[in-house]
């Protein structure tokens, strides 16, 4: 996948905005923002202990009709399903050509949920919609993803820094995957990690470590 914004600006915009972001039920946080003729989609890292409950759930069907089935997890989509409703209109606004949607931890799983509505409905724009999950939890469940459903991904970017140990979570022998591309950061305390606990896959969860690492990526590039 290609676009022309940066991975820490990406991350920065969603950052920053802790104090902006608008709270509904389940304890979904995003925040929008319209430049022009393109719409960002921000999605919060989990900001309670509700959250983290919904971050340990088991796998259900996003929708009820669907031509292809398949599962996701289902605490996840109980999230996003109570966003939704609140951001149809500007997703389903015709002036929009482009649609960047960026998430981080328990906002990240929620962008794979929101970059496959968005291409489901936005048939005009497919091509021109985006979606950055930083550290995310693993959000797809079945023993592979169906040809026909990748697609639906194909402009979704999984960044993961330092073996984040939230990355791997839920465990991969439960059938949770992660959708889209990969990339892999690698951060060390040599090259940049601040040292918060006692583990580097846990400290590689930090927003400063996922700075850091992103900035190193950039300069290397």
């Amino acid at each position: 996948m290609s676009c022309e914004f940066k991975l820490s600006e990406l991350f920065m915009r969603c950052w920053k905005a802790q104090n902006d972001y608008i709270h509904v039920e389940c304890d979904g946080s995003y925040l929008l923002q319209r430049e022009g003729d393109t719409l960002f989609l921000l999605l919060q890292k989990s900001n309670s202990t509700k959250d983290w409950i919904h971050n340990f759930d088991f796998a259900a069907r996003p929708y009820k009709d669907m031509p292809i089935t398949w599962r996701a997890h289902r605490g996840f989509v109980k999230v996003w399903k109570a966003i939704e409703p609140h951001i149809v209109d500007e997703i389903m606004d015709p002036s929009i050509k482009q649609i960047i949607t960026v998430g981080y931890s328990h906002g990240a799983a929620l962008a794979a949920l929101a970059q496959e509505y968005i291409w489901y409905n936005r048939v005009d724009i497919r091509d021109n919609c985006y979606s950055f999950a930083f550290e995310p939890p693993r959000v797809f469940c079945g023993v592979r993803i169906p040809e026909a459903l990748k697609e639906r991904w194909a402009n979704h970017l999984t960044i993961r820094t330092a073996n984040d140990l939230v990355t791997h979570m839920p465990p991969a022998c439960f059938g949770y995957k992660h959708v889209g591309t990969l990339l892999e950061l690698p951060l060390t305390p040599e090259t940049g990690m601040v040292k918060y606990r006692k583990l580097n896959c846990i400290n590689a969860h930090f927003a400063q470590n996922v700075i850091n690492a992103i900035a190193l990526y950039e300069k290397n590039k």
